[in-house]
Protein backbone atom coordinates (compact mmCIF):
# COMPACT_ATOMS: atom_id res chain seq x y z
CA UNK A 1 0.00 0.00 0.00
CA UNK A 2 2.98 2.26 0.34
CA UNK A 3 4.25 3.99 -2.76
CA UNK A 4 7.57 5.71 -3.29
CA UNK A 5 8.50 8.19 -5.97
CA UNK A 6 11.75 9.99 -6.64
CA UNK A 7 10.95 13.33 -8.23
CA UNK A 8 13.55 14.82 -10.53
CA UNK A 9 12.15 17.98 -12.04
CA UNK A 10 13.48 18.24 -15.58
CA UNK A 11 12.66 21.58 -17.15
CA UNK A 12 13.54 23.13 -20.48
CA UNK A 13 16.92 24.83 -20.64
CA UNK A 14 15.23 28.23 -20.64
CA UNK A 15 13.12 27.56 -17.57
CA UNK A 16 15.98 25.81 -15.79
CA UNK A 17 18.08 28.92 -16.15
CA UNK A 18 15.37 30.76 -14.21
CA UNK A 19 15.28 28.23 -11.38
CA UNK A 20 17.10 28.49 -8.05
CA UNK A 21 20.71 29.09 -9.08
CA UNK A 22 20.16 26.71 -11.99
CA UNK A 23 19.35 23.84 -9.62
CA UNK A 24 16.88 21.08 -10.34
CA UNK A 25 14.38 20.65 -7.51
CA UNK A 26 14.47 17.12 -6.06
CA UNK A 27 12.19 15.54 -3.50
CA UNK A 28 10.82 12.26 -2.19
CA UNK A 29 7.12 11.59 -1.68
CA UNK A 30 5.34 8.62 -0.11
CA UNK A 31 2.05 7.83 1.60
CA UNK A 32 0.56 5.26 3.96
CA UNK A 33 -3.02 4.29 4.79
CA UNK A 34 -4.41 3.83 8.31
CA UNK A 35 -7.79 3.49 10.02
CA UNK A 36 -8.99 5.59 12.95
CA UNK A 37 -11.51 3.45 14.81
CA UNK A 38 -12.79 6.22 17.07
CA UNK A 39 -14.08 8.01 13.95
CA UNK A 40 -14.75 4.86 11.87
CA UNK A 41 -12.80 6.56 9.11
CA UNK A 42 -9.67 5.69 7.12
CA UNK A 43 -7.00 8.32 6.70
CA UNK A 44 -3.98 8.83 4.49
CA UNK A 45 -0.64 10.02 5.82
CA UNK A 46 1.62 11.81 3.32
CA UNK A 47 5.38 12.27 3.65
CA UNK A 48 7.39 14.80 1.69
CA UNK A 49 11.14 15.41 1.85
CA UNK A 50 12.82 18.09 -0.27
CA UNK A 51 16.55 18.17 -0.91
CA UNK A 52 17.64 21.52 0.55
CA UNK A 53 20.58 21.82 -1.82
CA UNK A 54 18.10 22.15 -4.71
CA UNK A 55 16.02 25.04 -3.33
CA UNK A 56 16.79 28.73 -3.04
CA UNK A 57 17.37 30.43 0.32
CA UNK A 58 16.79 34.03 1.34
CA UNK A 59 17.77 36.07 4.40
CA UNK A 60 14.77 36.58 6.66
CA UNK A 61 14.07 39.32 9.22
CA UNK A 62 16.31 37.51 11.74
CA UNK A 63 19.20 37.70 9.26
CA UNK A 64 19.08 33.90 8.93
CA UNK A 65 18.87 31.82 5.77
CA UNK A 66 15.50 30.19 5.10
CA UNK A 67 13.55 28.73 2.19
CA UNK A 68 9.80 28.66 1.54
CA UNK A 69 7.91 26.10 -0.54
CA UNK A 70 4.26 26.39 -1.50
CA UNK A 71 2.67 22.94 -1.23
CA UNK A 72 -0.74 22.11 -2.69
CA UNK A 73 -2.44 18.72 -2.22
CA UNK A 74 -5.91 17.77 -3.42
CA UNK A 75 -8.12 14.66 -3.60
CA UNK A 76 -10.92 14.50 -6.18
CA UNK A 77 -13.62 12.00 -7.15
CA UNK A 78 -15.25 12.33 -10.57
CA UNK A 79 -13.95 15.88 -10.81
CA UNK A 80 -15.41 16.88 -7.44
CA UNK A 81 -12.97 18.28 -4.87
CA UNK A 82 -13.08 16.17 -1.68
CA UNK A 83 -10.01 17.33 0.26
CA UNK A 84 -7.71 20.29 -0.35
CA UNK A 85 -4.77 21.88 1.45
CA UNK A 86 -2.45 24.67 0.35
CA UNK A 87 0.23 25.88 2.73
CA UNK A 88 3.70 27.36 3.01
CA UNK A 89 6.39 24.90 4.04
CA UNK A 90 9.32 26.76 5.57
CA UNK A 91 12.71 25.30 6.32
CA UNK A 92 14.50 25.80 9.60
CA UNK A 93 16.64 28.90 9.96
CA UNK A 94 20.37 28.56 9.32
CA UNK A 95 23.36 30.85 9.76
CA UNK A 96 25.15 29.19 6.85
CA UNK A 97 23.57 27.55 3.79
CA UNK A 98 26.28 24.87 3.84
CA UNK A 99 24.75 23.52 7.07
CA UNK A 100 21.13 23.11 5.92
CA UNK A 101 19.07 19.96 6.45
CA UNK A 102 16.50 18.53 4.07
CA UNK A 103 12.97 19.87 4.47
CA UNK A 104 10.44 17.34 5.82
CA UNK A 105 6.66 17.58 5.91
CA UNK A 106 3.86 15.25 6.96
CA UNK A 107 0.10 15.66 6.52
CA UNK A 108 -3.01 13.61 7.35
CA UNK A 109 -6.32 13.51 5.47
CA UNK A 110 -9.46 11.61 6.52
CA UNK A 111 -10.92 9.88 3.46
CA UNK A 112 -13.87 7.54 3.01
CA UNK A 113 -13.39 4.33 1.05
CA UNK A 114 -13.06 4.94 -2.67
CA UNK A 115 -10.71 5.81 -5.52
CA UNK A 116 -9.27 9.33 -5.60
CA UNK A 117 -7.38 11.46 -8.09
CA UNK A 118 -4.51 12.84 -6.05
CA UNK A 119 -2.65 15.97 -7.18
CA UNK A 120 0.53 17.37 -5.64
CA UNK A 121 2.16 20.70 -6.48
CA UNK A 122 5.50 21.93 -5.11
CA UNK A 123 6.65 25.48 -5.82
CA UNK A 124 9.88 27.11 -4.67
CA UNK A 125 8.42 30.54 -3.93
CA UNK A 126 11.86 32.15 -3.61
CA UNK A 127 13.00 30.94 -7.02
CA UNK A 128 9.57 31.64 -8.53
CA UNK A 129 8.19 30.14 -11.72
CA UNK A 130 10.44 27.54 -13.26
CA UNK A 131 11.01 25.65 -10.04
CA UNK A 132 7.58 24.06 -9.75
CA UNK A 133 6.40 20.49 -10.14
CA UNK A 134 2.97 18.89 -10.49
CA UNK A 135 2.32 15.22 -9.88
CA UNK A 136 -0.86 13.11 -10.11
CA UNK A 137 -1.79 9.57 -9.10
CA UNK A 138 -4.87 7.45 -8.43
CA UNK A 139 -5.08 6.32 -4.80
CA UNK A 140 -7.49 3.67 -3.54
CA UNK A 141 -8.69 3.68 0.06
CA UNK A 142 -10.26 0.40 1.13
CA UNK A 143 -10.93 -0.62 4.73
CA UNK A 144 -13.72 -2.85 6.08
CA UNK A 145 -14.67 -1.65 9.55
CA UNK A 146 -15.83 -5.14 10.57
CA UNK A 147 -12.96 -7.22 9.16
CA UNK A 148 -9.42 -7.78 10.37
CA UNK A 149 -7.39 -5.20 8.48
CA UNK A 150 -3.73 -4.18 8.48
CA UNK A 151 -2.49 -0.66 7.82
CA UNK A 152 0.40 0.13 5.52
CA UNK A 153 3.78 -0.84 6.92
CA UNK A 154 5.87 2.21 7.79
CA UNK A 155 9.65 2.13 7.64
CA UNK A 156 10.81 4.12 10.67
CA UNK A 157 13.90 6.24 11.22
CA UNK A 158 13.38 6.86 14.94
CA UNK A 159 10.74 6.17 17.58
CA UNK A 160 10.24 8.16 20.78
CA UNK A 161 7.73 7.91 23.60
CA UNK A 162 5.27 10.78 23.22
CA UNK A 163 5.64 13.66 25.67
CA UNK A 164 3.34 16.15 23.95
CA UNK A 165 1.03 14.95 21.18
CA UNK A 166 1.93 16.19 17.71
CA UNK A 167 1.54 15.29 14.03
CA UNK A 168 4.01 12.40 14.46
CA UNK A 169 2.13 10.82 17.38
CA UNK A 170 0.47 7.42 17.03
CA UNK A 171 -0.73 5.33 19.98
CA UNK A 172 1.59 6.90 22.54
CA UNK A 173 4.76 7.07 20.42
CA UNK A 174 6.22 9.59 17.98
CA UNK A 175 7.04 7.91 14.68
CA UNK A 176 9.62 9.57 12.42
CA UNK A 177 9.08 7.81 9.07
CA UNK A 178 11.85 6.83 6.68
CA UNK A 179 10.69 7.79 3.21
CA UNK A 180 13.44 6.15 1.15
CA UNK A 181 13.39 2.36 1.45
CA UNK A 182 17.12 2.08 0.75
CA UNK A 183 19.50 0.99 3.49
CA UNK A 184 23.25 1.55 2.93
CA UNK A 185 25.77 -0.23 5.13
CA UNK A 186 25.75 2.50 7.80
CA UNK A 187 22.35 1.12 8.88
CA UNK A 188 22.49 -1.92 11.15
CA UNK A 189 18.77 -2.43 11.69
CA UNK A 190 15.31 -1.87 10.25
CA UNK A 191 12.46 -0.54 12.38
CA UNK A 192 8.88 -0.86 11.15
CA UNK A 193 5.48 0.23 12.43
CA UNK A 194 2.02 -1.08 11.52
CA UNK A 195 -1.48 -1.28 12.97
CA UNK A 196 -3.94 -4.19 12.89
CA UNK A 197 -7.63 -3.58 13.49
CA UNK A 198 -10.53 -5.66 14.91
CA UNK A 199 -8.57 -8.65 16.18
CA UNK A 200 -10.62 -8.59 19.39
CA UNK A 201 -13.86 -9.03 17.41
CA UNK A 202 -12.63 -12.14 15.61
CA UNK A 203 -10.19 -13.79 18.02
CA UNK A 204 -11.61 -12.58 21.31
CA UNK A 205 -10.24 -9.85 23.56
CA UNK A 206 -6.74 -10.68 24.88
CA UNK A 207 -6.57 -13.89 22.83
CA UNK A 208 -2.91 -14.70 22.14
CA UNK A 209 -1.41 -14.67 18.65
CA UNK A 210 2.05 -14.49 17.06
CA UNK A 211 3.51 -11.55 15.14
CA UNK A 212 6.13 -12.90 12.74
CA UNK A 213 8.42 -10.37 11.07
CA UNK A 214 10.69 -11.79 8.40
CA UNK A 215 12.79 -10.87 5.38
CA UNK A 216 12.66 -12.72 2.07
CA UNK A 217 14.51 -12.28 -1.21
CA UNK A 218 12.54 -10.23 -3.74
CA UNK A 219 13.97 -12.18 -6.68
CA UNK A 220 13.69 -15.77 -5.44
CA UNK A 221 10.80 -15.23 -2.98
CA UNK A 222 12.72 -17.40 -0.51
CA UNK A 223 13.09 -16.55 3.17
CA UNK A 224 16.51 -15.25 4.17
CA UNK A 225 17.81 -17.59 6.86
CA UNK A 226 18.31 -15.96 10.24
CA UNK A 227 15.94 -13.05 9.66
CA UNK A 228 12.76 -14.12 11.42
CA UNK A 229 11.42 -12.47 14.57
CA UNK A 230 8.47 -13.95 16.52
CA UNK A 231 6.61 -12.04 19.22
CA UNK A 232 3.52 -13.01 21.22
CA UNK A 233 0.72 -10.42 21.47
CA UNK A 234 -2.84 -10.16 22.82
CA UNK A 235 -5.81 -9.23 20.63
CA UNK A 236 -7.19 -5.68 20.97
CA UNK A 237 -9.35 -3.31 18.96
CA UNK A 238 -6.14 -1.80 17.55
CA UNK A 239 -2.88 -3.69 17.85
CA UNK A 240 0.29 -1.69 17.35
CA UNK A 241 3.10 -3.66 15.70
CA UNK A 242 6.62 -2.36 16.36
CA UNK A 243 9.39 -4.59 15.05
CA UNK A 244 13.15 -4.24 14.82
CA UNK A 245 15.35 -6.58 12.78
CA UNK A 246 19.18 -6.35 12.72
CA UNK A 247 20.53 -6.20 9.14
CA UNK A 248 24.26 -5.71 9.78
CA UNK A 249 24.98 -9.09 8.16
CA UNK A 250 22.35 -8.84 5.42
CA UNK A 251 24.10 -8.83 2.01
CA UNK A 252 23.34 -6.29 -0.70
CA UNK A 253 20.17 -7.08 -2.61
CA UNK A 254 16.44 -6.52 -3.11
CA UNK A 255 14.15 -7.73 -0.34
CA UNK A 256 10.69 -7.70 1.15
CA UNK A 257 10.01 -7.28 4.84
CA UNK A 258 6.84 -9.15 5.78
CA UNK A 259 4.67 -8.89 8.87
CA UNK A 260 2.42 -11.92 9.33
CA UNK A 261 -0.02 -12.60 12.17
CA UNK A 262 -0.53 -16.26 13.09
CA UNK A 263 -2.99 -18.15 15.28
CA UNK A 264 -1.87 -20.73 17.80
CA UNK A 265 -2.21 -23.46 15.16
CA UNK A 266 0.16 -21.46 12.90
CA UNK A 267 -2.62 -20.52 10.45
CA UNK A 268 -2.41 -17.03 8.98
CA UNK A 269 -4.68 -14.24 10.21
CA UNK A 270 -3.47 -11.32 8.09
CA UNK A 271 -0.21 -10.19 6.51
CA UNK A 272 1.47 -7.31 4.73
CA UNK A 273 4.86 -6.64 3.17
CA UNK A 274 7.06 -3.78 2.04
CA UNK A 275 9.93 -3.67 -0.45
CA UNK A 276 13.41 -2.38 0.42
CA UNK A 277 16.94 -2.40 -0.96
CA UNK A 278 20.13 -3.11 0.93
CA UNK A 279 23.69 -2.12 0.05
CA UNK A 280 26.22 -3.72 2.38
CA UNK A 281 29.85 -3.15 1.48
CA UNK A 282 30.80 -4.41 4.94
CA UNK A 283 29.90 -7.94 3.87
CA UNK A 284 32.11 -7.55 0.81
CA UNK A 285 34.90 -6.25 3.04
CA UNK A 286 34.49 -9.23 5.34
CA UNK A 287 35.14 -11.59 2.41
CA UNK A 288 38.21 -9.51 1.56
CA UNK A 289 39.62 -9.83 5.08
CA UNK A 290 39.03 -13.57 5.20
CA UNK A 291 41.61 -13.99 2.41
CA UNK A 292 44.39 -12.25 4.36
CA UNK A 293 47.13 -14.55 5.68
CA UNK A 294 48.29 -13.80 9.25
CA UNK A 295 50.47 -16.86 9.92
CA UNK A 296 53.57 -15.87 11.92
CA UNK A 297 52.46 -12.24 12.25
CA UNK A 298 52.18 -10.09 15.39
CA UNK A 299 48.40 -9.93 14.91
CA UNK A 300 48.08 -13.70 14.72
CA UNK A 301 49.84 -13.94 18.08
CA UNK A 302 47.13 -11.95 19.92
CA UNK A 303 45.04 -14.81 21.30
CA UNK A 304 42.88 -13.01 23.89
CA UNK A 305 39.61 -11.81 22.34
CA UNK A 306 39.00 -8.97 24.84
CA UNK A 307 42.54 -7.64 24.39
CA UNK A 308 42.18 -7.70 20.61
CA UNK A 309 38.85 -5.88 20.75
CA UNK A 310 40.38 -3.17 22.93
CA UNK A 311 43.34 -2.81 20.58
CA UNK A 312 40.93 -2.31 17.67
CA UNK A 313 38.80 0.19 19.60
CA UNK A 314 41.83 2.36 20.30
CA UNK A 315 42.46 2.66 16.53
CA UNK A 316 39.46 4.98 16.17
CA UNK A 317 41.50 8.24 16.06
CA UNK A 318 43.36 6.97 12.97
CA UNK A 319 40.42 5.21 11.30
CA UNK A 320 38.41 6.32 8.30
CA UNK A 321 34.61 6.33 8.50
CA UNK A 322 34.39 2.98 6.69
CA UNK A 323 37.09 1.48 8.93
CA UNK A 324 35.16 2.58 12.02
CA UNK A 325 32.00 0.99 10.62
CA UNK A 326 33.79 -2.27 9.86
CA UNK A 327 35.51 -2.32 13.24
CA UNK A 328 32.22 -1.75 15.08
CA UNK A 329 30.61 -4.62 13.17
CA UNK A 330 33.57 -7.00 13.54
CA UNK A 331 33.93 -6.30 17.28
CA UNK A 332 30.34 -7.44 17.87
CA UNK A 333 31.26 -10.86 16.53
CA UNK A 334 33.21 -13.60 18.30
CA UNK A 335 35.39 -14.39 15.29
CA UNK A 336 38.89 -13.81 16.67
CA UNK A 337 40.56 -14.80 13.38
CA UNK A 338 38.59 -12.15 11.48
CA UNK A 339 39.59 -9.54 14.08
CA UNK A 340 43.24 -10.60 13.86
CA UNK A 341 43.14 -10.20 10.07
CA UNK A 342 41.46 -6.80 10.31
CA UNK A 343 44.02 -5.63 12.88
CA UNK A 344 46.96 -6.82 10.79
CA UNK A 345 45.67 -5.27 7.56
CA UNK A 346 44.98 -1.96 9.33
CA UNK A 347 48.69 -1.59 10.10
CA UNK A 348 49.94 -3.26 6.92
CA UNK A 349 48.12 -0.62 4.85
CA UNK A 350 49.95 2.08 6.80
CA UNK A 351 53.39 0.48 6.82
CA UNK A 352 53.93 -2.49 4.51
CA UNK A 353 57.52 -3.11 5.60
CA UNK A 354 57.22 -2.91 9.39
CA UNK A 355 53.54 -2.93 10.41
CA UNK A 356 54.33 -4.29 13.88
CA UNK A 357 56.73 -1.43 14.60
CA UNK A 358 54.07 1.04 13.47
CA UNK A 359 51.58 -0.52 15.88
CA UNK A 360 53.97 -0.60 18.84
CA UNK A 361 54.84 3.08 18.38
CA UNK A 362 51.14 3.90 18.31
CA UNK A 363 50.49 1.74 21.37
CA UNK A 364 53.02 3.80 23.35
CA UNK A 365 51.04 6.93 22.49
CA UNK A 366 47.77 5.23 23.46
CA UNK A 367 49.28 4.43 26.86
CA UNK A 368 50.35 8.07 27.20
CA UNK A 369 46.89 9.52 26.42
CA UNK A 370 45.15 6.94 28.61
CA UNK A 371 47.35 8.02 31.52
CA UNK A 372 47.03 11.77 30.80
CA UNK A 373 43.43 12.16 29.70
CA UNK A 374 41.62 9.01 30.81
CA UNK A 375 39.02 8.93 33.59
CA UNK A 376 36.67 6.50 35.27
CA UNK A 377 34.19 7.16 32.46
CA UNK A 378 36.37 7.43 29.34
CA UNK A 379 39.58 5.89 28.08
CA UNK A 380 42.11 8.54 27.09
CA UNK A 381 41.79 7.74 23.38
CA UNK A 382 38.02 8.37 23.62
CA UNK A 383 38.50 11.99 24.73
CA UNK A 384 38.96 14.95 22.38
CA UNK A 385 42.47 15.62 23.67
CA UNK A 386 43.42 11.97 23.33
CA UNK A 387 42.04 11.79 19.81
CA UNK A 388 43.92 14.91 18.66
CA UNK A 389 47.15 13.69 20.29
CA UNK A 390 46.91 10.29 18.58
CA UNK A 391 45.87 11.71 15.21
CA UNK A 392 48.37 14.56 14.96
CA UNK A 393 51.01 13.71 17.55
CA UNK A 394 52.10 15.65 20.61
CA UNK A 395 51.62 19.44 20.28
CA UNK A 396 54.71 21.62 20.06
CA UNK A 397 53.36 23.89 22.78
CA UNK A 398 50.41 24.08 25.19
CA UNK A 399 49.05 27.31 26.66
CA UNK A 400 46.85 26.56 29.64
CA UNK A 401 44.55 28.68 31.82
CA UNK A 402 42.55 27.28 34.72
CA UNK A 403 41.92 30.31 36.95
CA UNK A 404 41.45 33.22 34.56
CA UNK A 405 38.63 35.53 35.77
CA UNK A 406 35.37 35.15 33.80
CA UNK A 407 36.83 32.35 31.68
CA UNK A 408 36.14 28.65 31.80
CA UNK A 409 39.31 26.52 32.04
CA UNK A 410 40.91 26.16 28.61
CA UNK A 411 44.00 24.95 26.77
CA UNK A 412 45.37 25.97 23.38
CA UNK A 413 47.53 23.42 21.59
CA UNK A 414 49.87 24.65 18.89
CA UNK A 415 51.42 22.59 16.10
CA UNK A 416 54.24 23.93 13.95
CA UNK A 417 53.36 21.51 11.16
CA UNK A 418 50.63 18.93 10.44
CA UNK A 419 51.22 17.26 7.09
CA UNK A 420 51.26 20.07 4.53
CA UNK A 421 49.71 22.55 6.98
CA UNK A 422 51.66 24.88 9.25
CA UNK A 423 50.89 26.88 12.39
CA UNK A 424 47.68 25.10 13.46
CA UNK A 425 45.88 25.54 16.78
CA UNK A 426 43.34 23.55 18.79
CA UNK A 427 41.27 25.20 21.52
CA UNK A 428 39.92 22.96 24.29
CA UNK A 429 37.73 24.00 27.21
CA UNK A 430 35.67 22.52 30.03
CA UNK A 431 32.03 23.61 29.59
CA UNK A 432 31.16 21.84 32.85
CA UNK A 433 33.26 22.90 35.80
CA UNK A 434 32.29 19.78 37.74
CA UNK A 435 34.55 17.57 35.63
CA UNK A 436 37.96 17.83 34.06
CA UNK A 437 37.01 16.62 30.59
CA UNK A 438 38.33 19.12 28.05
CA UNK A 439 36.24 19.37 24.88
CA UNK A 440 37.55 20.52 21.51
CA UNK A 441 35.79 23.83 20.86
CA UNK A 442 37.63 25.40 17.94
CA UNK A 443 40.49 24.83 15.52
CA UNK A 444 41.90 26.37 12.35
CA UNK A 445 42.86 22.90 11.07
CA UNK A 446 40.93 21.67 8.03
CA UNK A 447 38.30 19.09 8.97
CA UNK A 448 38.13 20.08 12.63
CA UNK A 449 35.39 22.04 14.50
CA UNK A 450 35.52 25.73 13.66
CA UNK A 451 33.34 27.86 15.93
CA UNK A 452 33.33 31.60 15.27
CA UNK A 453 31.92 32.20 18.77
CA UNK A 454 34.62 30.21 20.57
CA UNK A 455 35.83 33.22 22.55
CA UNK A 456 32.30 34.04 23.70
CA UNK A 457 31.80 30.47 24.88
CA UNK A 458 35.03 30.42 26.86
CA UNK A 459 34.07 33.70 28.57
CA UNK A 460 30.55 32.46 29.35
CA UNK A 461 31.42 31.69 32.97
CA UNK A 462 29.79 34.89 34.24
CA UNK A 463 27.67 35.62 31.17
CA UNK A 464 26.11 32.33 30.01
CA UNK A 465 23.55 33.87 27.64
CA UNK A 466 25.39 36.50 25.65
CA UNK A 467 24.50 37.84 22.21
CA UNK A 468 23.91 35.03 19.70
CA UNK A 469 25.34 37.19 16.91
CA UNK A 470 28.44 38.34 18.77
CA UNK A 471 31.75 36.66 17.95
CA UNK A 472 34.02 38.92 20.01
CA UNK A 473 34.19 39.59 23.74
CA UNK A 474 34.99 42.63 25.80
CA UNK A 475 38.39 42.70 27.45
CA UNK A 476 38.49 41.12 30.90
CA UNK A 477 40.84 41.54 33.80
CA UNK A 478 43.61 38.99 33.36
CA UNK A 479 42.54 38.22 29.78
CA UNK A 480 45.14 35.92 28.18
CA UNK A 481 43.08 34.19 25.51
CA UNK A 482 43.97 36.31 22.48
CA UNK A 483 47.61 36.42 23.46
CA UNK A 484 47.82 32.65 23.90
CA UNK A 485 46.09 32.03 20.56
CA UNK A 486 48.12 34.52 18.52
CA UNK A 487 51.43 34.01 20.31
CA UNK A 488 51.78 30.36 21.34
CA UNK A 489 54.30 29.66 24.10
Amino acid sequence: MKRLFLFSFLLSLFLLSLSADGKTLRSLFAYNLFYLQTDNMPYIETYLSVNSSTVKFYKNSSNKYQSTLVITMSFKQNGKLIKYNKYNLRSLEFSDTTEVNDIFDMQRFSLANGVYDFDLSILDSVAGLGNEYNYSEKIEVKFNKDSIEMSSITMVDTIYKTINENILTKNGVDIYPRILNFYPDVYNKINVYAEVYNLNKHLGTDEKFIVRTSIFDANSNKDVKGYVLNKRESAKATNVILSEIPIDKLPSGNYFLEIKLLKRDDSEIVSGKIYFQRSNNIILEKNYYRNIVITNTFAGGISDLDTLREYIRCLSPLSSISEKQMADNFIRENDIVLLQKYFYEFWHKRNEKTPEKEWLNYLKNVQIVNAKYGSKVYKGYETDMGRVYLQYGAPNSISSSENEPSALPYQIWHYYKIGNYTNKRFVFYTPFLANNNYVLLHSDMIGEPNDERWKVKIYSRNNPAGDAENTEVESHFGDKLDDYFKNPR
